[in-house]
């Protein structure tokens, strides 16, 4: 039990700092315009690293995290200093030390992140009215409705727990960017 507990926990906490990282490293890129190469890169390796020690510690995971990594550059997503640093350190280290990913659950991932990829840049193109469907797509559930299915059928919460505290860490960092971005505005029309 207590064995179950610290495993679990250990997935949370790997999840959550990943999310914090990474979701970090886009405010850094795309909002605040970061020059700081060595910052980037240093981001990008921390959370490539992570990534591989997620893939390498919990294999059943590994399909998610892989998946959507290959989807986002399938889609052309990766595309700033921190994520090419990032998705290499991840890539490399997982061909070279880690197993188990590669099969149908991380081609199922990799669509499931493509077609979570065009109905976000859809529906930043094309805004609902209705701000509560707007809501839903913004916070892009399709990854992880679908990372509690497989977990549900398969019983491997895991899949599941990881990617859920993973959007946590990345949604507490879009508010905190969201607030800044806010605040910006708001002095410039001062």
């Amino acid at each position: 039990m207590i064995q179950t507990i610290i495993y679990f926990l250990t997935i949370i906490i790997l999840a959550f700092i990943t999310g914090l990282v990474v979701k970090y490293s886009d405010y850094l890129e795309d909002v605040k315009k970061e020059k700081n190469k060595r910052k980037l890169v240093s981001l990008g390796l921390i959370y490539g690293i992570l990534i591989f020690l997620m893939v390498y510690y919990f294999p059943v995971v590994a399909p998610i995290w892989i998946g959507t990594i290959l989807g986002l550059i399938i889609f052309g997503k990766i595309d700033a200093v921190s994520h090419n640093v990032g998705v290499t350190i991840a890539i490399t280290l997982s061909l070279a030390f880690a197993q188990g990913f590669l099969g149908l659950l991380l081609v199922f991932f990799v669509v499931i992140n493509i077609l979570e990829e065009l109905v976000n840049d859809y529906f930043d193109k094309n805004k609902l009215k209705n701000k509560l469907l707007q809501k839903i797509i913004i916070s892009r559930p399709l990854l992880e409705v679908s990372a509690f299915l497989v977990s549900l059928i398969s019983g491997f919460w895991e899949i599941w727990v990881a990617i859920f505290f993973f959007d946590i860490a990345y949604q507490l960092i879009t508010k905190y960017e969201n607030k800044i971005i806010n605040s910006l505005k708001k002095s410039k029309k001062s």
